[in-house]
């Protein structure tokens, strides 16, 4: 997939669902990314759950993609991120398993996303 920016003062995107899920029996993520582009050298990847102690509030847990290997040096970067390291994210109530986000920039740049995937390591 390809996220284009559209010269905001951020962006973001990714997959969420309408009814949680319980992804508490998978242990890690993996995604593969690729830019040059200096909007996208500093990207977060989000997860989202309900809140454990109130349903109707959001927790959320998150990374820097860079902790990862990522780099903006226009080469492919497989990711593998222990869920563990979501820290806030409530894997039992998940409702957004993946959210990209990052801060202001040029129009039209460019972040390719692919292989995402989660796995019980």
């Amino acid at each position: 997939d390809r996220i284009g920016h559209g010269g905001t003062p951020w962006w973001g995107g990714g997959v969420h669902w309408d009814e949680a899920r319980d992804l508490s029996s998978w242990t890690t993520l993996h995604v593969s990314l690729q830019s040059d582009s200096d909007v996208f050298a500093k990207v977060e990847i989000h997860m989202q759950s309900l809140d454990a102690d109130d349903p109707e509030k959001s927790a959320d847990g998150k990374v820097n993609a860079s902790d990862y290997g990522y780099k903006n040096d226009g080469s492919w970067h497989q990711l593998t991120i222990p869920l563990a390291d979501m820290s806030g994210a409530n894997l039992k109530q998940i409702s957004a398993p993946f959210v990209l986000v990052g801060g202001g920039g040029e129009k039209n740049a460019r972040l390719y996303v692919d292989n995402l995937y989660f796995t019980k390591e």
